[in-house]
């Protein structure tokens, strides 16, 4: 079966990476393996590499809440692993942690 990726969902507002980071929380993001230098913003969405293997996306939706990704490259190939959409800002670090947990 394979999981719809959220960059088909209609384009939200710009977020900057700062402040989704901020709402996740330092505590989280250790959990979950962040790194850092792996970290890419693309207008709507802040990516980033987590654990050895996963990539989280995180994307800023039309209506104000957040879709999260969890994915994989697969030789040259994208797949998406898992995927959460309308998550308020409170549920956040959350979904992170658990979609985070992949190893």
């Amino acid at each position: 079966m394979t999981v719809a990726s959220i960059y088909d969902l209609p384009k939200g507002r710009d977020v900057r990476p700062s402040v989704v980071l901020n709402q996740i929380g330092p505590g989280t993001l250790m959990g979950v393996g962040y790194q850092p230098a792996t970290l890419v913003a693309g207008g709507d969405f802040v990516k980033f590499k987590v654990s050895r293997r996963f990539w989280l996306t995180i994307k800023l939706c039309a209506d104000d809440t957040y879709a999260v990704e969890v994915g994989r490259m697969v030789k040259t190939v994208y797949v998406v692993v898992e995927n959460e959409t309308g998550v308020h800002v409170e549920q956040l670090a959350t979904i992170v942690r658990e979609l985070g947990d992949r190893e």
